[in-house]
């Protein structure tokens, strides 16, 4: 993969978790739920993330986070999304912040 396709399938990756992260910051009527094709896409942002050489399978979703709910069918809760969602954009943000320069002395060691 060229270093162009790499930023293009990461960027694809962060708007598709921004976009999650603002449909279902808004969805609050379904009972505390998130509904399984939102979980679908979440995956479908994981495997851009992989395909670029990310370590990221502790944050997808295992068999036994899903339910079945009336309303929804199969189903995550919903605060266990939003803590697996921000813990991915937290961690996509951290590993390709720039470094900071580091200022002020640094004493020799020994």
């Amino acid at each position: 993969m060229t270093t162009q396709e790499v930023q293009d399938r990461l960027a694809r990756a962060y708007a598709r978790l921004g976009g999650l992260r603002t449909r279902v910051e808004g969805d609050e009527h379904h009972g505390g739920i998130t509904e399984k094709a939102y979980v679908d896409e979440f995956h479908e942002a994981l495997d851009h993330l992989a395909a670029c050489g990310f370590d990221v399978e502790e944050f997808r979703f295992k068999p036994e986070h899903f339910a079945t709910y009336p309303i929804g069918g199969q189903a995550v809760k919903r605060p266990l999304f939003l803590a697996k969602l921000d813990a991915v954009l937290k961690y996509f943000e951290l590993v390709t912040a720039q470094p900071k320069p580091q200022l002020g002395f640094h004493g020799r060691t020994r």
